[in-house]
């Protein structure tokens, strides 16, 4: 049977978030294999051997013999990817204002300290992280993340503060998708503490928070009551500027514009998803990637789920 053939082609964007889940699996497992299969093939040809000799036996870079030798060693439960793997999935809720700055397209983290954080989320969730800034740099490095100041090394030296410091060195775009697409439903268990240090709101209903219960024109017309009891200032206070966008909680945004109503004695009922359908519809949201309303943006050096509001649009529409 052909191997593409166990994919169904995807009907739905739920199918299709389902395959890319399916791919990414896939991807992880194969390069779990690729890497196993490297270290046995160096293991065999050491008997004895210098690296530099076995990276001539295998037509091999001394930098990748460096990188998969031992991987194969049952006694070395995780392997360097799997370790890099942990580590981005906490990476986008890991404070790093004091610890990362930018230079031109790349952004610099410090990786004892991002490592220690990422290690205590992982612990107050009750969830066991046992990688080393080794593991985690290697895997990376293997996963072509990182820049390296030499073969098999994951980090560089650069200078802030007129310090020198070892960093990794990521694309920005690279944290700016995992934000992007980062939710904390991920994983149950830790699903639970990242919504409390998120201040994620839980569902009160019955019936699914996630769909409207109003009509689409209901759904347009409670957006705009929304953005009309706020005004660009109430916008402004509640959420965090970037330019023309603004980063808005939802629940601390409905929640002023409830006080906003009660102060003027007019009733405003709606509720969260209803005005994010709204938003939606009026294109003065940015929809993420899987689908959703919310986007995962940095507040205060947390990752947060936000409406990331186009507030030119906004003017125009309460100009009108």
């Amino acid at each position: 049977m052909n191997e593409l053939e166990q994919f169904p082609e995807p009907r739905t964007l739920s199918d299709a978030q389902e395959l890319v889940r399916d791919a990414q699996r896939l991807l992880m497992r194969a390069e779990e294999i690729h890497d196993f299969a490297m270290a046995q093939a160096i293991r065999l040809a050491g008997n004895g051997r210098h690296p530099r000799e076995i990276a001539e036996v295998l037509r091999l870079s001394p930098a990748q013999v460096h990188r998969y030798q031992g991987l194969d060693d049952p006694a070395a439960p995780y392997s360097a990817v799997t370790a890099a793997e942990a580590f981005l999935r906490l990476l986008p809720i890991v404070p790093l204002d004091d610890i990362s700055w930018i230079r031109k397209n790349r952004t610099l983290i410090e990786p004892g300290p991002a490592v220690r954080r990422a290690a205590g989320l992982s612990h107050q969730a009750g969830k066991p992280f046992p990688y080393t800034v080794r593991q985690i740099g290697e895997g990376l490095l293997a996963r072509r993340l990182v820049e390296g100041s030499a073969p098999g090394r994951s980090t560089l030296i650069r200078t802030r503060n007129g310090r020198a410091r070892s960093v990794w060195s990521i694309e920005t775009v690279v944290l700016e998708d995992l934000e992007f697409s980062w939710d904390p439903d991920f994983d149950e268990d830790l699903a639970a503490f990242v919504r409390a240090v998120t201040h994620k709101p839980q569902p009160r209903h019955s019936h699914d928070p996630k769909q409207p219960t109003t009509t689409p024109r209901g759904t347009v017309a409670a957006a705009r009551q929304f953005l009309e009891l706020l005004g660009l200032d109430g916008l402004r206070a509640s959420g965090m500027l970037k330019g023309e966008r603004c980063y808005l909680p939802p629940k601390l945004a409905v929640e002023a514009a409830q006080r906003s109503a009660a102060r003027s004695g007019v009733p405003f009922v709606h509720t969260s998803a209803e005005i994010a359908a709204g938003l939606r519809d009026l294109n003065l949201i940015e929809v993420g990637r899987d689908g959703k309303s919310t986007v995962g943006r940095r507040i205060e050096g947390k990752l947060t789920r936000v409406w990331d509001l186009d507030l030119n649009s906004v003017s125009a529409l309460l100009r009108a």
